[in-house]
């Protein structure tokens, strides 16, 4: 299971994964359960039925009261990932009518990225519209408590920019190493520090001359950083996913 995500109370955790087992050819669906990991209840099963164009739904991420889920729907027939709501309660689907990927869900809108930048989405009114437009790569996206945008920008997220509520950069900086990128980003609740995996890319590090490369691992797992992008500490945890929920 991927990309857990706790529900704003506290009571639910959403993932998106494969139940019964690891298996690249089966598909991925939205599930939620409780914390302890019990009644578990699968969301979306469009991607489990036989001859369905759906590869893969992904990346899930809470409405602000805790009743639905915006996730991305991968396809094998279609070049684009498009972009749907989930009913926690029902089970009932809409799609957004948008192409687009990392959606993440707060109190201004869905944001997410799509081929004209970070796009800030009205989920009332379906009406999308420009947030930010940064020039580069776009690889996560997380709203903070404070209506402030988290975008980890570059090829590998090996840079961290701060926007506001309007879509004004207000803070930008750098991984813990040049050879680092990050992904999974996420706020810690009161949104003074996020949570981010970094890892030593082989890409970046064959880019850096051999007596700037750090010893494997040096970096890799997962950090917090302030929102200055000062003070960077590394947790004593081994992860090997890109996907953390802070709570």
């Amino acid at each position: 299971m991927d990309w857990p995500q706790w529900s704003p109370d506290g009571k639910q955790i959403a993932v998106a994964g494969i139940r019964g087992g690891w298996d690249l050819t089966a598909p991925y669906d939205i599930y939620v359960m409780r914390t302890d990991g019990t009644d578990v209840t699968r969301l979306t099963h469009d991607a489990a039925r036989p001859r369905s164009p759906v590869l893969r739904a992904i990346e899930p991420s809470w409405s602000p009261d805790g009743s639905r889920l915006v996730f991305t729907r991968q396809f094998s027939d279609r070049p684009n990932d498009a972009l749907a709501v989930v009913s926690v309660r029902s089970g009932r689907e809409r799609t957004l009518h948008v192409a687009g990927d990392h959606p993440v869900w707060g109190r201004q809108g869905i944001a997410y990225v799509g081929a004209r930048g970070i796009m800030l989405l009205n989920p009332r009114t379906g009406r999308a519209s420009v947030f930010a437009s940064p020039h580069a790569h776009i690889a996560g996206l997380a709203w903070s408590s404070k209506g402030e945008l988290a975008a980890l920008e570059g090829e590998f997220g090996q840079r961290i920019v701060v926007y506001s509520s309007t879509g004004r950069p207000v803070r930008e900086f750098g991984t813990p190493s040049r050879a680092a990128g990050t992904c999974g980003a996420t706020w810690s609740p009161g949104g003074t520090r996020l949570l981010v995996r970094v890892a030593e890319y082989a890409a970046l590090l064959h880019r850096l001359p051999h007596d700037q490369r750090p010893q494997p691992g040096a970096y890799t797992g997962l950090w917090t950083v302030d929102r200055s992008g000062s003070q960077w500490h590394r947790l004593p945890i081994d992860a090997r996913t890109c996907n953390a929920s802070w709570r």
